[in-house]
């Protein structure tokens, strides 16, 4: 047997079938850096229409974990895609560095501020931590294979940055939204400081749920109240005591009880009843009185008399364990939701309670100190902790008769979203950005912020319905900490009035200009007086630091507006979906209280990773998967593609199965890519390219296929929908080309004279698919797209990220075999392969090449499939292929699931050619070459063989 092997064209690359990306990509990684290659795409689009992605600060805490990578990987995704477009898309990575948990880093190791550590040196080791995070954390995205200005991240402790911070601070307060206010907020007795309402998040908290009596002080002033007789003798005169009950799920709130709050239209019912076999006649809202009864174990009870809870009002209660006499008020927050109907009021702890008690001239206690201690006034309770007074109360309200029921209830409490620890309210005198503040006299900021939220596209669309909820409920936005790592509220306040010095926007810049140069030790070590003068007698410097929410909110000023080649606003915010609560928000208040609109013209947020079970990550579960584990295990471009095939609207299920599968599909991509460029070994672009008028039908249908799929691509991606981006990309790699095109040039790629028009054709169509697919894929697969780059034949940039969308050509309305013929062609050619299956199956041949098929068509089938003449059989993979009318079809002529088409199959007998593996009548007629087919025989000594369409 003759060896025709050298006769063939065998594939042959330098890119290898194995990714090895683990072991490959650091070494990608080190080429770009030292390549300066994000400097080099900046300086590739300089001047170019822009467009700024503005990097939400993570905390400079910690290892990255997956949450980090996806929204890392996700704006990676976008900045690559668009200067594919052609865009100027800078990429200014940031870190968010004051605050709590860097300052209980600290704590564990120097103690709190001011024992051990002054507070200067204290906040200096918080700046070296959080300095080391940002390093860590750095190395962690960069090797994610995320571009951006690493050498140049904002961070908010950088000294221009915490300028920036007081310069907006006081814009704000010179727009008229700071004031100053005593009111309840959420405070950390562990952190012992205030939190905004970005700061809290909700856990399950078992609580106590009690039902507590409060007496009436004077039954005969309920009896006038009320209009009737309440009960008693024939006189209506009546010493037995009469209850208002009230429902709690915060017994420590008691000892600080001042009102008891009813709905002024309620109906609320007087009836008489045994609680535990004493009798008792207590007052509760009608439409509460079957469930609270029931707590109480009322089996049955008398209805006395109904009346309205305006008719409550100003009545005297005495308070269940103090010599205290408390009023019932009116307020519109009580509801029939839950409870009795009346609500203890404590105006230091809970907003409800503090406003409707303002309407009363009831002011507030103070009764806890910042640590959630009881004072030493308080009676009964000094220096108990507020963690642990529940159960005394509860036990003192039994004793004194005062407790109705009592029970546990596990429900949605507000915690610390740093120390997960339960929140309690407490009335402070706080800074403020007003909501209700008007800066122009006409919308208040939160009408501002609502009209400003309808101008922003949302991604997905209904965050801006969320956004408008979480606004709707945002009370003013309480600014002001009492930490030690933040930036401080450089404001001089007077020591009497506490109003603000009427040079207030002057001393801010002032205070700005010495925090660039030193920091914000310039203001701690600050002598008021050289600012002040003589007025530094009358002032006095405010403690309090900012909210780490306001540092990283002001960032459109600190970054957008301080880097020339920024722009505010920023086409783009992206983040996780609880930064609606966030972010987002302190970001928009922020810029709207200091320039009138929004900072976004865009917002896109993805969900946060979950397992297999729908669980979310967590070390107690077991089920955390670590960033650092899956690069170093399948590498950084198959996590890309997870992140990139997720469908990021919601929840993003990740497992080791699913990245299992993950590198599944990346191999699919790979290989496909790598098929292509092992095809174009010797191909030079510049003389071996064919015109794409005189490329073959199928490889023009190929690169139009191409076309059609990268108008897909670019447009899901200025969407965002890179899911979707993802399932087309694979459907493209794995039946478009595995499934048809690439089975079916095979034959021609291999057996045709290698300079022949046949050859160059479909090598042509595979070049013009790879270039277009290395860009298709670089903003996900960024190592690999790097690494096929380099295989490409042909001049180019020196990396795929310098390049632009490649053009490709477009089939036209005079094509021989149309888009529609093609369509038709795909599907025969599958229904053909089920039935080549089950004869495989059956043993009846060992592959398609063994089978003749006969293809019985409708006049319109027959008309497409009769376009390829002979060369059907190449697309069909057969060694021979007729069609004939469907009229002549047999009763072997077997259904397809093709409208209009029956095949039979029947087994070739000729011989089969020892180089193309096609069973022909013609193998064994050349004496030359025995063995070969006349086509083969050609290839190998004549003028070589001549196709048109296949």
């Amino acid at each position: 047997m003759t060896d025709y092997k050298a006769t063939l064209n065998l594939p042959k690359t330098k890119f290898p079938m194995k990714a090895n990306l683990a072991q490959r990509e650091p070494g990608i990684l080190k080429q770009w850096q030292e390549d300066k290659l994000y400097e080099k795409i900046r300086a590739a689009r300089a001047g170019r229409e822009t467009f700024v992605l503005h990097d939400g600060p993570p905390y400079a805490n910690g290892d990255i974990h997956i949450g980090h990578a996806v929204n890392k990987v996700l704006k990676d995704i976008i900045v690559k895609s668009k200067t594919l477009a052609g865009y100027d898309a800078p990429y200014v990575p940031g870190w968010d560095c004051h605050g709590l948990p860097i300052e209980h880093q600290v704590e564990k190791k120097f103690g709190k501020a001011g024992v051990k550590l002054d507070h200067a040196a204290f906040r200096q080791k918080c700046r070296s931590y959080a300095a080391r995070q940002v390093e860590g954390q750095k190395k962690g995205f960069v090797r994610l294979g995320v571009l951006g200005e690493w050498d140049n991240p904002y961070l908010s402790m950088a000294y221009q940055y915490e300028a920036d911070i007081i310069r907006s601070l006081g814009k704000i307060a010179e727009n008229g939204y700071l004031v100053k206010g005593y009111k309840p907020v959420y405070w950390s007795v562990v952190g012992a400081s205030a939190l905004a309402e970005a700061e809290v998040e909700y856990q399950n908290k078992t609580s106590f749920s009690i039902d507590v009596a409060f007496p009436v002080v004077d039954v005969a002033a309920l009896q006038q109240a009320i209009g009737s007789v309440v009960a008693g003798d024939e006189g209506g005169n009546q010493t037995d005591a009469i209850e208002l009950v009230i429902w709690t799920t915060t017994p420590w709130t008691l000892p600080a009880n001042q009102a008891v709050s009813v709905h002024p239209d309620f109906t609320y019912v007087l009836l008489e009843c045994e609680v535990e076999g004493r009798a008792r006649r207590l007052i509760l809202a009608r439409d509460l009185l079957s469930s609270a009864l029931t707590r109480m174990g009322v089996e049955a009870h008398t209805v006395v008399a109904e009346f309205t809870g305006e008719k409550l009002q100003g009545l005297l209660l005495q308070h269940p364990f103090y010599q205290r006499q408390v009023p019932v008020i009116l307020g519109d927050h009580v509801t029939t939701e839950a409870g009795t109907g009346a609500v203890h009021t404590a105006p230091d702890h809970g907003v409800d309670d503090f406003n409707v008690s303002a309407r009363y001239d009831i002011t507030t206690l103070n009764y806890i100190d910042d640590h959630g201690i009881y004072r030493d006034k308080v009676e009964l309770f000094a220096g108990m902790h507020v963690y642990k007074v529940d159960e005394p109360i509860v036990e003192l309200l039994t004793e004194r008769g005062a407790l109705l029921a009592c029970s546990k209830i596990t429900h949605s409490f507000p915690h610390c979203w740093r120390t997960k620890t339960p929140l309690i309210f407490r009335a402070t005198p706080q800074w403020f950005i007003s909501m209700s503040a008007s800066g122009d006299g006409t919308q208040s900021l939160l009408e501002q912020a609502l009209a400003e939220v309808k101008n922003v596209n949302w991604y997905p669309d209904w965050g801006q319905a969320r956004m408008e909820t979480m606004l709707g409920n945002s009370p003013d936005w309480c600014v002001s900490r009492q930490r030690t790592w933040g930036v401080p509220i450089a404001l001089f306040v007077h020591s009497d009035s506490g109003e603000l010095h009427p040079n207030t926007p002057a001393l801010i810049e002032a205070v700005a200009t010495l925090v660039e140069q030193e920091g914000m030790e310039a203001w701690h070590t600050l002598d008021p007086s050289s600012l002040l003068g003589a007025d530094a007698e009358h002032y006095q410097k405010v403690t309090d630091t900012l909210d780490v929410w306001f540092d990283s909110g002001v960032s459109h000023a600190a970054v957008l507006k301080r880097r020339d080649y920024l722009s505010y606003p920023a086409d783009l915010y992206l983040e996780g979906s609880d930064q609606h609560r966030g972010w987002f928000q302190s970001s928009l208040k922020s810029a709207i209280a200091m320039n009138g609109s929004a900072p976004y013209k865009a917002v896109l947020t993805h969900g946060f990773t979950v397992d297999a079970e729908g669980r979310k990550m967590s070390k107690s579960l077991g089920n955390v998967i670590a960033p650092q584990q899956v690069i170093n295990e399948l590498g950084a471009d198959v996590l890309r593609l997870w992140v990139a095939s997720s469908d990021f609207s919601g929840e993003m299920t990740v497992s080791d199965e699913i990245l299992k599968r993950t590198a599944d599909s990346y191999r699919r991509i790979r290989n496909t890519v790598r098929y292509m460029l092992s095809n174009l070994d010797g191909f030079n672009p510049a003389t071996d390219c064919v015109a794409f008028a005189d490329m073959l039908s199928l490889d023009r249908w190929a690169v139009d296929r191409a076309a059609s799929l990268q108008e897909d691509i670019i447009s899901l991606g200025d969407d965002y929908n890179f899911h979707l981006i993802y399932q087309k990309l694979h459907n493209f790699c794995s039946a478009d080309m595995g499934g048809f095109y690439v089975d079916i040039i095979k034959d021609r790629q291999y057996t045709c004279q290698s300079e022949s028009l046949a050859r160059r054709s479909a090598q042509t169509a595979q070049y013009h698919i790879a270039e277009a697919l290395v860009r298709w894929i670089a903003p996900i697969l960024s190592f690999t797209a790097e690494e096929v780059w380099k295989c490409l034949p042909g001049e180019r940039e020196a990396s795929v990220f310098l390049a632009e969308w490649y053009k490709l050509e477009r089939l036209d309305q005079h094509e021989s075999i149309s888009r529609a013929d093609w369509a038709q062609l795909i599907g025969v050619k599958e229904a053909l392969n089920k039935t080549l299956e089950v004869a495989r199956n059956d043993g009846g041949i060992k592959g398609s090449l063994d089978a003749n098929v006969v293809l019985y068509a409708s006049d319109e089938l027959q008309q497409v499939l009769s376009k390829l003449g002979d060369e059907l059989r190449f697309v069909l993979i057969t060694s021979s292929a007729e069609v004939l009318p469907l009229q002549q079809a047999g009763s072997e002529a077997k259904e397809t699931g093709v409208d209009g088409l029956k095949v039979v199959l029947n087994l070739a007998d000729d011989d089969k050619c020892v180089r193309c593996w096609h069973r022909r009548p013609s193998v064994s007629t050349s004496a030359e070459h025995p063995e070969l087919c006349g086509r083969c025989v050609t290839n190998v000594d004549g003028d070589g063989e001549v196709r048109r369409f296949a």
